[in-house]
């Protein structure tokens, strides 16, 4: 975590965090290809900022769209910098697919709010500052309607994080249970039982980050199978086959989303596209080293890279990887 901040506070001083991000905010004021073109860049190299992925592509762009002035001048600044981690508190035990769901009530209290309910699956909640959280305002509106949105300081009292440790050692999920806890009104973003036009921002630029990249590229997979001496394999030379053509095919979904933000406005359906497509390749590309014999991942670490890109510092770290991009930042 510490060398994730420091090289985020490089980069910032050297006025490299949020190439696309206006000026006004602490950005260069580029444009989204102008970034993603530093991000391949990067990416070669034994570096890493994914810690702040949420942070930085989701948080930023919604604060920025529905944030009041005071609330874009207290965090926005400080999250580029790399000062404060933040981590998402949508999905509940029963409300995940169908995240209008959710149960979590904030009940207004003269100033403040006070917050009772359970979020889970909340990727590294555990090393996190702030949060953005969804609450339900109104029992009595419709489900989509009655919800509202929250900047929530994680330090606060009544929050407990719980890590969810997976099959590989792996804490990178979390369970966040919220008792009795008091979150101020200047923490409300957008209007009060209008969180889901908010929530709405928040979602588009979280599928334009998962379907920005995968973790491996092809190259990796295939460097792998000559190592083992397999490539001679009929059976494995057509899966192999099959997991090259789906990285074009992402190549080239992300080359559409790119296109489409380039013309300026919201993500749009090219993102949630292409956020289909890597969750299916992932789910298909992660099982393809247990077709021969390989040591098991311990932990997803490898840095994120475009599909089809070069070389990994380690291939089976990044057969883990469950979409959303892990980070050798991450805490375990």
């Amino acid at each position: 975590m510490r060398r994730c901040q420091e090289w985020q506070r490089k980069l910032y001083d050297a006025g490299w965090a949020g190439i696309s991000w206006p000026e006004a905010h602490g950005g260069r004021g580029g444009t989204v290809g102008e970034a993603r073109i530093f991000a391949r860049e990067q990416a070669r190299f034994e570096v890493d900022t994914g810690v702040f992925a949420v942070g930085i592509a989701m948080v930023g762009p919604t604060l920025m769209t529905h944030g009041t002035p005071a609330q874009q001048e207290r965090y926005l600044r400080p999250l580029l910098r790399g000062d404060e981690v933040w981590c998402q508190l949508f999905s509940e035990p029963g409300a995940g697919s169908d995240l209008a769901g959710l149960r979590t009530r904030a009940e207004r209290d003269g100033d403040e709010w006070g917050v009772n309910g359970q979020k889970v699956w909340s990727s590294g909640a555990h090393h996190s500052d702030l949060g953005i959280l969804l609450a339900r305002t109104d029992p009595d509106a419709s489900k989509h309607r009655g919800i509202t949105y929250f900047v929530l300081d994680m330090h606060s009292p009544g929050v407990e994080i719980r890590p969810l440790r997976q099959i590989n050692g792996v804490a990178h999920f979390n369970e966040v249970f919220l008792t009795d806890v008091r979150i101020p009104h200047t923490n409300v973003v957008g209007e009060v039982d209008g969180g889901w036009t908010v929530a709405h921002t928040t979602l588009a630029n979280e599928r334009n980050l998962i379907g920005g990249g995968t973790t491996v590229g092809f190259r990796d997979f295939l460097r792998l199978a000559e190592g083992e001496g397999r490539v001679g394999d009929p059976v494995l030379r057509q899966r192999l086959a099959a997991a090259y053509m789906r990285f074009e095919v992402i190549k080239y979904l992300g080359l559409r989303a790119q296109a489409a933000a380039r013309r300026g406005g919201a993500p749009g359906p090219e993102s949630s596209v292409l956020k289909l497509a890597v969750s299916r390749h992932v789910a298909l590309t992660a099982i393809l080293p247990s077709r021969w014999r390989v040591r098991p991942a311990r932990s997803c670490t490898t840095t994120p890279r475009t599909a089809g890109s070069g070389s990994s510092s380690s291939w089976d770290n990044g057969a883990c990887a469950s979409g959303a991009a892990p980070t050798r930042c991450s805490a375990t």
